[in-house]
């Protein structure tokens, strides 16, 4: 998940910058393709090795969160709110 705005305010632009991002990452795994081999096959079926295509899912949305510090030993940053929720569906 990424999150614009949240270190370092940005007035106007966070939302284009995501889109940005969003349609190069698009434009990056579309080209991208894992290839497979017979040996790292394991199924029974005999093929010469086979294209995995990879998708990326986006989803965007605006408005109010609530960010917090998480844990007692190791720290996390997480984020919570209904943009959150709506953004992962």
């Amino acid at each position: 998940m990424v999150v614009g705005g949240l270190i370092k305010r940005r007035e106007n632009d966070h939302l284009h910058q995501l889109i940005s991002l969003a349609l190069r990452l698009r434009e990056v795994f579309s080209s991208l393709v894992v290839l497979e081999s017979e040996t790292e096959n394991t199924s029974n079926t005999s093929t010469n090795g086979f294209e995995i295509r990879l998708d990326l899912r986006f989803g965007l949305d605006c408005g109010s969160i609530i960010a917090g510090i998480v844990g007692k030993k190791n720290f996390c940053l997480d984020i919570f709110g209904d943009v959150v929720n709506t953004s992962a569906r």
